[in-house]
């Protein structure tokens, strides 16, 4: 080969390195102050083929050095086929599909994020940071974020979670970047979220019940030398759940995560994550509701409307909603109610022992207050089952009859925690039914709206008059 046709080959070959390092390097950089240039000269990449090096600007190379964070590595192959190295000094968008492993962002990103600054039930739309996925985290950027009943819960009631707090666990995603431990996902991903932490490998976890894991802070990130995930003004801001979804972009440990198909809209997808798992899961997995059986369930919001839906695909002969609000009957009816009772008009337990002949065989109750929990428990027939699912105050208590509920009547009374559901097995598999066309999603979802609307949206969820809205903007 003649120098003037090697040189045209090398010139090309530096092409295909370039085009490479572009992909790896475009959409959203970060805000770095005093960075020039970010989206040519952000990256030093190493050509093993011919061993040569390329590194950043000079002055770039200092500002990068200053953040003090290590390099992230990125190996992937060129148009050419030929191995290249790449460094990411700084990368806070989308890392290209031929990207194997992804190893870290240099600098934290800024995000909008609704935060709880109080327990006053209100959030504050703030600018934060979130910093790079470590170890076995995920960074998912948010695509859609159910406001589930259980965050107001948080918000106004003292159950524990550390303030300020980014709130939010119903989330559906794109995988952005992976930590250097994380196994299951890659870059491109798209993703569902729950607040079911677990470990892996306790006795529980073994079993198959990773509902019931007793080691779920394994799966906490924010280590005792305040190397926080969040921060705002250099402090710490906690992620509620492990998730933090009420935010444009959120890291969470990889066993909180689950793959699914991406031809599944966000909206849909986000609300298998709690609402679709707890209310289908308690039906299916806790009750083991079979064909044939008589349902009960007491409250239709979100969760409740799954109950029926999970009870519906299980069999069930005859599924009673009971609601205080009338005009909820034909919602119940598209997801499989067969009866509807209007809890403000009478005696809800004689109303369904009436339709049922002495009781029904399986009542859930899903509002979280000790009058309907009691009322679960007596509407049920001799060896029934009562299973409370609505997260009561942390100091609720109820009144039970052992002898005449318990010994005599023989009633099963459990509390349902996520539906027991195995979130790697369940998450997908509900996917698939919605895709089939066997599970109603659409119709759990009152609006999309933008973050700035969260706290109007909780307004109206908890005056009943909606199931559930969805940020899908921010």
């Amino acid at each position: 080969m003649t120098t003037i046709h090697a040189q045209a080959e090398r010139k090309r070959q530096d092409r295909s390195v370039c085009r490479a390092e572009k992909r790896l390097c475009r959409a959203r950089m970060l805000r770095v102050r005093g960075l020039i240039h970010p989206t040519s000269a952000v990256c030093a990449t190493t050509d093993t083929a011919r061993g040569e090096k390329r590194l950043p600007s000079e002055q770039n190379q200092a500002i990068l050095k200053s953040s003090g964070r290590p390099l992230g590595e990125c190996r992937v192959k060129c148009k050419m086929g030929r191995a290249i190295t790449i460094l990411i000094e700084l990368h806070g968008g989308r890392v290209s599909h031929s990207c194997t492993q992804f190893y870290g962002i240099i600098q934290e990103t800024i995000m909008k994020a609704a935060i709880l600054n109080n327990l006053d039930g209100t959030f504050q739309i703030e600018e934060i940071e979130i910093d790079v996925p470590r170890g076995r985290e995920v960074l998912v950027e948010v695509k859609a974020s159910g406001l589930c009943h259980s965050d107001l819960h948080f918000a106004e009631q003292d159950f524990g979670v550390p303030l300020p707090a980014v709130l939010g666990h119903e989330l559906a995603g794109v995988v952005l970047a992976v930590g250097p431990e994380v196994r299951e996902f890659s870059v491109g991903d798209h993703v569902v979220g729950s607040l079911i932490q677990f470990c892996g490998h306790c006795r529980a976890c073994i079993g198959g019940r990773t509902y019931q894991c007793t080691r779920p802070e394994e799966t906490l990130r924010d280590d005792p030398n305040h190397m926080h995930r969040l921060t705002r003004d250099g402090e710490g801001v906690a992620q509620g759940f492990g998730t933090g979804a009420f935010a444009e972009r959120a890291l969470v440990h990889e066993n909180q995560l689950a793959l699914v198909p991406k031809e599944l809209p966000f909206a849909q997808a986000s609300l298998l994550g709690c609402g679709t798992i707890t209310g289908a899961g308690a039906a299916i997995n806790t009750a083991s509701v079979r064909p044939g059986d008589t349902v009960a369930v007491i409250g239709i919001g979100g969760v409740g409307l799954n109950v029926i839906s999970g009870a519906k695909l299980a069999g069930a002969s005859r599924i009673i909603a009971i609601d205080m609000q009338p005009k909820k009957a034909d919602l119940a009816r598209k997801f499989g109610a067969t009866d509807f009772i209007d809890a403000s008009a009478g005696d809800t337990v004689n109303a369904v022992q009436a339709l049922t002949d002495g009781g029904v065989d399986h009542a859930f109750e899903v509002v979280g207050i000790k009058a309907t929990s009691q009322q679960a428990i007596q509407m049920v027939r001799k060896g029934g089952g009562a299973y409370l699912i609505g997260v009561h105050s942390p100091t609720s208590t109820i009144d039970v009859n052992v002898t005449i509920d318990l010994l005599t009547q023989q009633v099963d009374l459990r509390g349902v925690y996520m539906g027991s559901s195995n979130i790697k097995h369940d998450i997908p598999m509900y996917a698939h039914l919605y895709l089939q066309g066997k599970i109603n999603l659409d119709d759990l979802i009152s609006r999309e709206i933008n973050l700035s609307d969260i706290n109007e949206a909780y307004k109206e969820l908890k005056g009943g008059s909606i199931a559930r809205s969805v940020i899908t903007s921010f």
